[in-house]
């Protein structure tokens, strides 16, 4: 309780700042991206505790999830103002979609109609036995308030990522990695080969040294035994959890990209930061003016330009809104290469994993398949807050891993299939 923050995790830090807040009995939270760093048993006590909330709460987040447990009214901000749904995200989408399409077909009826009456007085306007139902015509077409359908504030990054080469075969072997910080150690004799193609998800609950495990792969920090070989011809690129690890504030976003590659022409960086959504004069914004979103979609700009075929992602939804992390996840599942991915996004590592690296004290488990499949034969959810919540409350219980394993495989198969 005494030891410094710094030692902490990012998710250990994060819910240290949120129980100062929580226990100040506020009477209005103001809450921006909450679940930001947090595993899913912090996630879900969160919920429950916002749930019974007495104040006033307003939030900012992207977990589709989080909104849809917590929210009885959205505040869409889109078309240049701000409009507010009565229900949670889900319901909110609902919504907006059945406005715009009574909008669409209310201007497809009106251009119909004026093309009826458009035509009726072309035919007629000459001839004088109809003139007057002609100017009548025109009248009304005149009277006609013209429906509009604006164009959504929206939009979407444009991903891809090619890789400068093929691996060896094996790209990457660890070899008894171990680490411990002070007396807690994080990582235990951790080997496995990972192959060249692999879209690997590293899961497990906050603290377990899934960070960590990256950093080691990456050279910040060493391990305290074991080895970290790289296979032929690998070249990395790394996405932090930590954005300030990677950026530097007093550089503009055009200098910062440019740094990368030294080769790569002006047009060619205008270009990525174009389609990470940043146009014109914005190149020449300076980074410490950037949100945690924009910062995200410049380090993604950064791994479009580096020479790679291995990515190691670190939690790379956070900050993101929900059209970015559509398109990380398709761009990604796309991806030619290796993959290692630190995410608590259950939809975005069920739609993506090929394998699945699970860290727990005692060490680790491997499963190659997908999170479907390793629900399927290994059992425990760590990306699904119920389950969590039921396996921290179940602790003291006496009970086999079979039959944990078991009934949480088959109410988490339904829950995948369901979404």
């Amino acid at each position: 309780i005494q030891k410094p923050l710094y030692i902490l995790s990012g998710g250990y830090k994060f819910r240290v700042l949120l129980a100062q807040l929580l226990f100040s009995h506020p009477d209005v939270l103001l809450l921006d991206e909450p679940t930001n760093h947090l595993d899913i048993v912090s996630i879900r006590w969160l919920e429950n505790y916002l749930l019974k909330f007495p104040g006033i709460l307003i939030l900012v987040s992207h977990d589709r999830e989080f909104l849809n447990t917590i929210c009885t009214h959205t505040a869409d901000v889109d078309y240049g103002t701000i409009k507010i749904y009565k229900g949670n995200y889900d319901q909110f989408i609902q919504q907006k979609e059945l406005e715009k399409e009574q909008k669409e077909k209310a201007l497809s009826n009106q251009d119909k109609r004026k093309e009826e009456l458009q035509s009726f007085v072309d035919r007629f306007k000459a001839k004088a036995t109809k003139a007057s139902q002609a100017q009548s015509r025109v009248k009304m077409l005149e009277k006609m308030e013209k429906i509009e359908i604006p164009r959504s504030s929206r939009q979407y990054p444009q991903l891809s990522f090619p890789i400068c080469r093929k691996s060896g075969s094996i790209p990457l072997r660890l070899e008894g990695i171990s680490k411990s910080f002070e007396n807690k150690q994080v990582l235990k004799d951790i080997s496995f080969e990972v192959h060249r193609g692999d879209k690997l998800a590293l899961i497990g609950p906050n603290g377990i040294g899934k960070s960590t495990l990256l950093k080691i792969l990456v050279g910040q920090i060493p391990p305290d035994t074991g080895y970290v070989h790289w296979g032929y011809e690998v070249h990395t690129s790394y996405f932090p959890q930590d954005q300030k690890e990677e950026l530097d504030d007093a550089m503009t976003l055009f200098e910062w990209l440019s740094k990368v590659d030294h080769l790569a022409t002006h047009s060619t960086v205008r270009g990525l930061l174009g389609r990470v959504l940043f146009s014109g004069d914005e190149v020449n914004r300076l980074i410490r003016t950037l949100s945690g979103g924009e910062s995200s979609r410049l380090i993604l700009a950064k791994l479009m330009l580096q020479k790679h075929n291995i990515l190691l992602l670190d939690e790379p939804t956070n900050h993101l809104d929900l059209e970015a992390i559509d398109e990380l996840g398709r761009a990604l599942k796309e991806y030619p290469g290796t993959l290692l991915v630190v995410s608590h996004n259950r939809s975005f590592v069920s739609k993506l994993a090929t394998r699945i690296v699970e860290l727990h004290p005692q060490g680790f488990a491997d499963f190659k398949g997908s999170y479907l499949e390793y629900l399927e034969k290994q059992g425990t959810d760590h990306l699904n807050r119920e389950v969590q919540l039921k396996l921290s409350k179940e602790t003291t219980k006496v009970e086999t891993p079979a039959q944990t394993e078991s009934a949480v495989s088959r109410e988490d198969k339904k829950q995948l299939q369901r979404e």
